[in-house]
């Protein structure tokens, strides 16, 4: 039986479909499409992206991708089971052998991981500015406040807005999103994140709340999608300017000079 990669090159081939072609339609970056083709799956930076990867790439070309996904574990399973197999059937130097493989497969992990977790802290490292920022805006109204009751006048001033940039658009009555640094924005005065997103024309999408998959696939005209998340949510769209963000109750709009693929993240 032919191998994942086998099917999805044979079946791309077959429509006639380039595979940088399928790299644009589904923002899979090339060097990952053809690992997979070429069942190079170690290149791929982790299982969850892996499995999303193959399913994604075998609906576009029309084939049932959950059942892919279930014959690339069958295949993974039997990959495991050669390169470990029993005991009492292997000579010392191909135990030895199979030990080096294993560590070395563990250290490609680690590092990969490792990278996407540095890759989140950069993300993340401008709440603590942020922070800083807000606490000095408290310290301000509160002394506006003890001054006014001082002067027997009542406060009717209005209060100065926030030194951060807000979000323009629809405001909700207590919820705010505050936009820091490149595409992340933080949610203030909501118990969770909450965003909907209308499409005026096809778009691929990738949502993952809370670090964990909750939709990855192409939405087409008119549709909606509605996700949220306890403490962080980041969604990345493959032309921003078919999609309308709202969170909660915020628009949220894409700059002037933004196109194509663009990641929005949030975080309470």
């Amino acid at each position: 039986m032919s191998g994942v990669g086998q099917i999805l090159k044979n079946s791309r081939e077959a429509k006639g479909i380039a595979i940088e072609q399928v790299a644009e339609a589904t923002s899979i970056r090339l060097l990952y499409l053809k690992a997979i083709e070429d069942e190079q799956f170690d290149i791929v930076p982790g299982e969850v992206y892996l499995k999303g990867f193959i399913r994604n790439y075998a609906n576009y070309l029309g084939l049932n991708g959950p059942a892919l996904v279930e014959q690339y574990k069958e295949q993974a399973a039997g990959f495991l089971q050669q390169e470990n197999p029993p005991a009492h059937a292997l000579k010392q130097e191909n135990r030895q052998e199979g030990v080096l493989t294993a560590s070395k497969r563990r250290e490609a992990r680690t590092k990969n991981g490792a990278e996407n977790l540095l890759s989140l802290l950069k993300m993340f490292v401008t709440v603590r500015n942020l922070i800083v920022v807000l606490a000095l805006l408290t310290l301000v109204l509160a002394g506006y406040h003890i001054s006014g009751l001082f002067s027997g006048q009542r406060a009717k001033t209005v209060l100065p807005k926030p030194a951060v940039t807000p979000v323009t658009g629809v405001k909700a009555p207590d919820a705010a999103v505050i936009k820091g640094q490149g595409d992340f924005f933080t949610v203030k005065n909501a118990e969770k994140i909450e965003v909907s997103v209308a499409f005026t024309s096809d778009c691929w999408v990738e949502a993952y709340a809370d670090r964990k998959e909750a939709f990855v696939g192409i939405k087409t005209s008119g549709k909606n999608l509605q996700v949220s998340a306890d403490k962080e949510l980041m969604i990345k769209f493959g032309n921003i300017r078919a999609a309308t963000i709202i969170c909660n109750g915020v628009e949220v709009p894409y700059a002037p000079d933004e196109n194509g693929v663009v990641i929005r993240t949030f975080k309470l």
